[in-house]
């Protein structure tokens, strides 16, 4: 099943389902519609899917464009963590039924809310978003690592403002250098 949602709809969902506490929502500028992948949530009593997580990362990043190599490292890194599999599943079967449930396909505005996600299922999403933004993935009981560095979603604010660091160059004390009036910025 696949669903097509406007970036404010699927907000209101996540709200919905976070019990208000959706502190962790990234959402681009643009209003372009979101085409989502809703698999079946799957045995709980199994790992869950690679399906299953990138429909997760999908959701809760409200983006339809996640690099498939770097979404693979991602569940890798997440399914040995410890309860990484249960978070993953309980948190889609949960967002996979209230937005399931909520009648976008037969043009409803706004649904009642209903059962949303749980303390440690909310904690997950964060940690799962600020891995994706940053591309460090960061847990008490494992070692700090790095993900990814170009590939991390941060740097999609600054493209081609600001060069990457260590990946693009500029000269030594160019930032020192004011543009003139009218110069356009190398």
């Amino acid at each position: 099943m696949r669903i097509r949602l406007t970036r404010r709809q699927l907000a209101a969902v996540l709200l919905a389902a976070a019990g208000g506490g959706a502190g962790f929502l990234w959402f681009r500028p643009d209003r372009a519609p979101v085409e989502l992948p809703l698999p079946p949530p799957g045995d709980p009593n199994q790992p869950p899917t690679f399906e299953i997580f990138d429909a997760l990362c999908r959701i809760v990043l409200a983006r339809d464009d996640l690099d498939p190599a770097l979404t693979r490292r991602m569940y890798e890194v997440f399914m040995d963590e410890p309860w990484g599999p249960k978070h993953i599943a309980q948190t889609y079967a949960a967002l996979h039924d209230a937005l399931s449930h909520q009648g976008w396909d037969r043009g409803a505005r706004r649904a009642a809310p209903r059962p949303g996600i749980g303390g440690a299922e909310r904690w997950f999403v964060s940690h799962l978003v600020t891995t994706w933004y940053l591309g460090v993935y960061f847990h008490e009981q494992r070692v700090t690592r790095r993900v990814t560095l170009q590939g991390a979603l941060m740097y999609e604010a600054v493209r081609g403002l600001m060069p990457r660091p260590y990946t693009e160059h500029v000269e030594y004390g160019r930032w020192a250098d004011p543009p003139a009036a009218g110069e356009q910025p190398k």
